[in-house]
């Protein structure tokens, strides 16, 4: 008897049919660059990123001739049964270019296998239990005069106090160390993802700005970025108590806005007001992106 899967949009059989699920250990490298080349497809569809925030514990739907990707993170409940879920330190995964008929198919697909699915997708139209909002400063061909500008008075005021931080290029190691005295940072990542921590700081693209207390020199912050399609990822934004009080982290993101190779600062959005409010005071705008939640039972 074929099973109905509540809420799961209509397929055609032909799409169902060229769909395949292939680990990472399976996949053609230079297919799946050529295919993320093709779409323009950010960090969170990279092979070399999903390696790094899974262990190399991925797999992917792929359409044809790697036509079309879907990247597919498994976990086990119970030890027993598949889900989906998202990876860590993944915010979405880029869908819009994939066509309706063969998205469903996707989604189908997976409801086949799996007693759930968790995906987090940049379709807001296509499966979408719930509305997130993910914040981009876009800069396009503006000066910085013209971006600083747009910033909030009180953030243009914090950043022209004499006694803000000293923002530098930083040392891995360095800053990695500062981040280990700070407890958000230890309670989220470290006591969780220390892999996977340590294999995104190993990646080439992989950057980090430190700020220094400029009476006492000591480290005050530190912001990990990835760079990818001339677009900053903000990773790990963490500063100490003295940061706090000193605007450390804005003088931070205000030291990526400014470089000019840089044309996309994306800030990974969040759900907590003050943070997306603090985020909106460079000017970005709000993205919205879906989040789409499927379950055979509740548990």
């Amino acid at each position: 008897m074929e099973r109905t899967f509540y809420g799961i949009g209509q397929h055609d059989s032909e799409s169902m049919n060229n769909l395949v699920l292939l680990s990472s250990k399976k996949m053609d490298a230079i297919k799946w660059q050529t295919y993320c080349n093709k779409f323009g497809l950010g960090l969170y569809n990279q092979l070399e990123y999903l390696n790094a925030i899974t262990k190399e514990n991925w797999e992917a739907l792929i359409w044809a001739d790697y036509e079309f990707c879907l990247p597919i993170y498994l976990k086990k409940k119970w030890g027993i049964f598949s889900y989906v879920s998202m990876p860590p330190f993944c915010q979405q995964f880029y869908t819009n270019h994939i066509p309706d008929n063969i998205w469903d198919a996707m989604i189908a697909y997976l409801a086949k296998s799996n007693i759930a699915i968790d995906l987090r997708h940049s379709n807001i139209s296509r499966h979408c239990s719930q509305i997130k909002t993910n914040y981009l400063l876009d800069k396009g061909d503006q000066s910085f005069n013209s971006i600083f500008s747009n910033y909030s008075s009180r953030l243009q005021r914090n950043l022209s106090k004499s006694d803000q931080p000293i923002v530098e290029i930083g040392n891995i190691s360095i800053a990695s160390a500062f981040l280990r005295t700070i407890p958000l940072f230890k309670e989220l990542v470290l006591q969780k993802y220390q892999l996977e921590f340590d294999a995104i700081a190993r990646l080439e693209n992989f950057q980090v700005l430190i700020a220094r207390d400029r009476s006492s020199n000591q480290t005050v912050g530190a912001l990990g970025y990835l760079v990818c399609r001339d677009t900053a990822y903000i990773i790990f934004p963490y500063q100490s108590e003295i940061g706090k009080k000193q605007n450390a982290m804005s003088g931070l993101i205000d030291h990526i806005i400014r470089d000019s190779s840089i044309k996309k600062i994306d800030f990974e959005g969040s759900s907590i007001d003050s943070i997306a409010q603090y985020y909106a005071q460079f000017g970005a705008e709000p993205i919205p992106y879906s989040s789409y939640k499927y379950r055979i039972w509740n548990w």
